[in-house]
């Protein structure tokens, strides 16, 4: 966390210094509404460019200089951690050798002290057992002697009994040594953990030291990627151009809008009216119906009042189909080129009208719709 502290430190520090020593970066000129032309390329204003540039060198500087001020904060907190550990390592060794010496010393005190407590009480004993011997085996008659004996034997008693009382306070001490022998191998553990959280320290900033080439990868990358970024920029202008270009096209188109409309109107108009003629042309042929029906009600005794030897004495004897001509895609009755010219005869009660070989054609089709078939004349019974 305190590396990772400090590279903020560090990086903030850098941007205060470079915007601190960098001008203000110069307003780009807006571009001009005129679409672009299709022969000259896009090209980006030379104050972006320069904006480009000097944004990529700020950034590579601040990484540059973040990287060498890392590797070298790496550096001191490496040396000064190697410096720390050497010499606590150094302390708790100088103490540890002096305790135990301490603790060899107290030891051998010890001994030396319950080896002469042993000498002294075999003495004593010695003495005893020899003034018990004397006492039971001699009988001396000197009372003298025996005082003496016995006041040096009371001495030595209680020079041996001083002796008995020091030995708690012997034990209390060598206690007390052997607790701090035992401080002392507390105090070598701590020593030897710190010794391991320095090694473990040394072993994070090795790791930190050997993420510098990434870091320097990770510059190289970013270079790369603003050099990607920059001909992204190119396409992404020439696509606005050719969009500007679509936008003139549609605009053209747009202005083509309104007279298609008039057009559109115009044979809506044109519609409605042939609609209405449709409409004329369909009570005209109801009431050439009603006239054909009328017709042949007048015509039907006269036929069958008219003998068959009659018949070729019409004009050629031609059937109803070939002397009602021929009918036309637009509805309208052609005559038949190879129709003799018509002899003038008296019309007699005994011959049809002329009404019965008529053809009734339908009025010309509305919307691309077949025409209606031409209307035959009821045949004469």
């Amino acid at each position: 966390m305190e590396l990772i502290r400090g590279s903020k430190t560090t990086v903030c520090r850098h941007l205060r210094e470079i915007a601190a020593a960098s001008p203000p970066p110069a307003t780009p000129p807006t571009p001009s509404s005129a679409p672009p032309s299709e022969e000259a390329p896009v090209e980006l204003p030379v104050e972006w460019r320069e904006a480009v540039d000097g944004l990529t060198r700020t950034f590579a500087s601040i990484l540059t200089t973040t990287i060498a001020a890392e590797r070298e904060r790496a550096q001191q907190l490496f040396e000064a951690g190697a410096a720390a550990r050497g010499a606590a390592v150094a302390a708790a060794r100088a103490e540890a050798e002096a305790l135990w010496q301490a603790c060899e010393e107290s030891r051998q005190q010890a001994e030396a002290d319950f080896s002469i407590a042993a000498d002294e009480v075999e003495a004593l004993q010695e003495i005893i057992a020899t003034l018990l011997a004397t006492v039971d085996l001699e009988i001396s008659d000197d009372l003298d002697d025996l005082r003496a004996i016995a006041d040096r034997a009371l001495d030595r008693i209680r020079e041996l009994t001083v002796a008995a009382a020091r030995v708690p306070a012997l034990e209390t001490d060598l206690e007390q040594r052997m607790a701090e022998v035992r401080t002392a191998e507390g105090r070598i553990e701590e020593l030897r953990e710190a010794a391991g959280r320095a090694e473990r320290q040394h072993e994070e900033l090795s790791k930190v030291a050997a993420r510098v080439p990434s870091l320097e990868a990770d510059l190289e990358r970013s270079k790369a990627d603003l050099r990607t970024s920059d001909a992204r920029i190119e396409e992404l202008r020439e696509a606005a151009g050719r969009a500007e270009r679509k936008c003139e096209e549609l605009t053209r188109v747009a202005a083509r809008v309104p007279p298609l409309e008039a057009a559109v109107q115009a044979s809506e108009t044109r519609i409605a009216e042939l609609s209405a003629a449709a409409a004329a042309g369909a009570e005209a042929i109801g009431r050439a119906k009603a006239l054909e029906q009328v017709v042949d009600r007048l015509t039907g005794p006269a036929h069958t009042a008219v003998p068959k030897a009659s018949a070729p004495s019409r004009n050629g004897a031609r059937s109803p189909k070939h002397t009602a001509g021929k009918v036309t895609g637009a509805g309208h009755t052609v005559k038949d080129v190879d129709t003799p010219p018509a002899i003038e005869e008296t019309t007699s009660a005994d011959q049809p009208l002329p009404f019965a070989d008529l053809m009734l054609a339908a009025p010309p089709s509305i919307d691309g719709e077949s025409p209606i078939p031409p209307m035959s004349p009821a045949p004469t019974t």
